[in-house]
């Protein structure tokens, strides 16, 4: 048997997994399960592990631009995997990674490879970082991650995305942002409008951008008008704090022209551009 080989025991079901500590190789049996068999069980582990240990990643960059000018602004960095035995998208590979606590480690492989790559480019844009959800319950280990990037890449323009519903604690929050302004990095509220919009982060704690998701803005020409009433609100909301608004997940005209009749600073989204390993001017 293997490192990551599932393995039954009747109604349970286990991994296998080899840890290395001070003292040498460690194999342990890690019950991940103990209802009835599962079938969506993740598999991979051995060959996540060979990705991460190797580096084999990959980035793409999918343009954001300037609603006045439809000029690229900046581009948001997308890791891709680089295993033949696994898939390329990361959706697959995080859930595989969650499966024996390897998602932190995933998602700054993915940020270092994005950032060293875009650092080669023969011209600079802004660049926005994701992260995984489970960062943010280690905002120290997040902050020493990104201090790390910035060192490296002291010109290099990074704006970190965090998805708004992860911010559990306000204060935390606030210090978290003045962290990053030390650094010179940007802070990005992600996904705004998925879920339960928390609009006393964006008072206490604001970002620099707010990213509307698409269950906002998608098919917004020809959603109701309340909607864009709605949408329309909140962007001023937002420009009164000072905050720059974004469009994302537009695949239509018609949807990106809605958007900046409501005021949108910046959209990303098909409509403009796929997410593409190298990058235009």
């Amino acid at each position: 048997m293997a490192h990551g080989d599932v393995i039954h025991f009747g109604t349970f079901e286990t991994r296998l997994i080899k840890e290395t500590i001070n003292t040498g190789i460690v194999k342990s049996m890690t019950k991940i399960g103990h209802n009835i068999l599962s079938n969506e069980l993740p598999t991979g582990i051995r060959e996540l592990q060979e990705m991460l240990s190797h580096r084999s990643v990959s980035s793409v960059y999918q343009p954001i631009v300037e609603t006045i000018s439809d000029k690229v602004f900046a581009y948001e960095v997308l890791g891709r995997g680089n295993h033949p035995s696994l898939s390329v998208n990361p959706g697959p590979l995080f859930r595989i990674a969650e499966s024996f606590g390897r998602a932190v480690e995933l998602s700054e492989l993915f940020r270092e490879h994005g950032v060293a790559t875009a650092a080669s480019f023969p011209f600079t844009h802004r660049y926005f970082l994701n992260i995984h959800p489970q960062e943010m319950s280690d905002s120290s280990r997040l902050l020493k991650s990104m201090e790390l990037l910035r060192n490296s890449y002291p010109k290099l323009p990074l704006v970190l995305e965090v998805h708004e519903q992860a911010v559990s604690d306000i204060s935390t929050m606030k210090k978290f942002n003045n962290e990053l302004k030390r650094m010179g990095i940007e802070l990005a509220y992600d996904d705004f409008g998925s879920g339960q919009s928390r609009l006393m982060e964006l008072i206490e704690a604001p970002a620099t951008y707010l990213k509307f998701d698409i269950a906002l803005v998608g098919k917004i020409e020809s959603g109701p008008d309340s909607r864009r009433e709605m949408v329309a609100l909140l962007v001023e909301m937002a420009h009164k704090m000072g905050i720059k608004t974004l469009a994302e997940g537009l695949d239509s005209k018609g949807d990106a022209e809605a958007c900046k009749k409501l005021g949108f600073d910046y959209i990303q989204g098909y409509y403009y551009g796929y997410p593409e390993p190298k990058i235009g001017v």
